[in-house]
């Protein structure tokens, strides 16, 4: 087996295949045909040198890709909520009650895990847990969006009676971003292949600057603390009701905790 075989070998072994392995393995003949005496280095090692170049290159870009579709599914969530004028009666309250709340939950997932994903991927080095802790909560953000989309479908299709004009807005806004989401997605699995197992990447200690990296136990105490706070005073200032607020402050804080507990390995939210 001459050079370029076994350096198309390795390229397989380490997840480079096809089109991209071909103008490799191009690129070195050309290179051995210029200079056969050329020292390029054991096939092996160049193959894991691509495989870690690109799969850097592919997790940052998958970051990018994934806070740009859900930042699009934000945008039109928003939209669809600012052109909202509730009724005092509808007809499947409970229905819409489920769906309102499982937009609101999903969302605060997509939003935290999508930053999260950005913030670790925009990093000046990574190593091969630190990218697959990047995939892997872009991979959250994607899905927690998705279920944001498919939420918003069926809440604008049980929320009776609306305007016809706010149904068409929130179906439009559940469907449009589904496949920005699902190319995102393909992204994500692109630059899996090219990640190596093994390892384990720092916790939330490494997204925080300077000192606060080393307080990130408190930090994440704080941010719960201000997002039950700000749902208290939200709901007591449009409700107009003392009961109003906290009690939706006490499914807030129930749902951060929970979703936590779910997900805070997942995210790598503890070293």
């Amino acid at each position: 087996m001459n050079y370029l075989d076994e350096l198309r070998r390795e390229l397989a072994r380490v997840g480079i295949g096809g089109a991209r392995a071909a103008r490799i393995v191009e690129e070195l003949a050309d290179h051995l045909a210029c200079d056969p005496d050329a020292d390029l280095g054991s096939p092996r090692l160049v193959a894991e040198r691509f495989a870690d170049e690109l799969g850097l290159a592919g997790t940052r870009r998958a970051a990018k890709l994934g806070f740009g579709a859900l930042a699009l599914v934000a945008a039109l969530l928003a939209a669809a909520a600012a052109d909202a004028r509730y009724p005092q009666h509808v007809h499947d309250a409970r229905a819409v009650a489920l769906t309102g709340l499982l937009l609101f939950a999903s969302a605060q997932v997509a939003f935290v895990a999508g930053v999260l994903a950005l913030v670790r991927g925009l990093r000046r080095s990574l190593s091969g847990a630190e990218r697959r802790l990047v995939l892997r909560r872009t991979s959250v953000a994607l899905g927690a969006g998705a279920v944001t989309c498919c939420a918003l479908l069926v809440h604008g299709s049980v929320f009776r009676p609306m305007p016809s004009a706010w149904i068409a807005l929130t179906l439009a806004a559940g469907a449009v971003p589904l496949p920005f989401l699902g190319y995102a997605a393909s992204s994500v699995r692109a630059a899996a292949r090219l990640t190596p197992p093994g390892g384990r990447a720092p916790g939330l200690s490494r997204d925080l600057p300077g000192p606060l990296g080393r307080h990130a136990r408190a930090v994440l105490a704080t941010l719960v603390v201000a997002a039950v706070g700000l749902v208290v005073v939200q709901g007591a200032f449009f409700e107009r009701s003392a009961s109003e607020g906290p009690s939706r402050g006490l499914v807030e804080l129930a749902g951060l905790a929970l979703g936590t507990a779910v997900l805070g390995r997942v995210l790598g939210l503890f070293s």
